[in-house]
């Protein structure tokens, strides 16, 4: 299998060379449905830009999915929030993210190894997703979204 087979596509251009790339069609899908998912999940509200707000970019991120054989399961294509831009203090209170720690997970590791237990793979499509955000975040539309020139997304 390649080495690059799992690898993500995370240029500024990924949106345009996935679409342009002879995978369109899959990619295409793969968009469609993580926009279903954050519509469906009332991620954000599309309104007019409020004057002076500043917004926050986004973009996507594409990979390919294979089963433990390395056979093709599916594309996947996922919005990420460019929060990395974003000001301490001015734009958000708090930076933490519900995620486990590296020691964490080396701990849970050496305790299957030590245990025999089998361990299995397990991907949350829109996992981000089931969090409150605590203040009001403003982004540009990310590509691919119908929305009019003045419109941005309310997270």
């Amino acid at each position: 299998m390649p080495e690059q087979a799992n690898a993500a596509i995370e240029s500024h251009s990924a949106y345009e060379r996935a679409l342009e790339s002879g995978e369109a069609f899959h990619w295409k899908n793969a968009i469609g449905s993580d926009i279903k998912s954050l519509d469906d999940k009332k991620t954000w509200n599309i309104i007019d830009r409020p004057k002076e707000q500043k917004l926050i970019g986004c973009k996507w991120v594409f990979a390919v999915k294979r089963d433990k054989n390395g056979k093709l399961q599916r594309y996947k294509a996922q919005m990420v929030v460019q929060g990395c831009r974003q000001t301490g203090g001015v734009e958000y209170t708090s930076p933490y993210a519900l995620v486990a720690s590296t020691s964490s997970i080396r701990v849970f590791l050496s305790l299957c190894v030590q245990l025999g237990r089998e361990l299995y793979q397990y991907d949350v499509d829109t996992a981000f997703l089931n969090g409150h955000l605590g203040e009001d975040l403003y982004m540009w539309p990310l590509p691919g979204l119908k929305t009019k020139l003045s419109q941005v997304c309310k997270l």
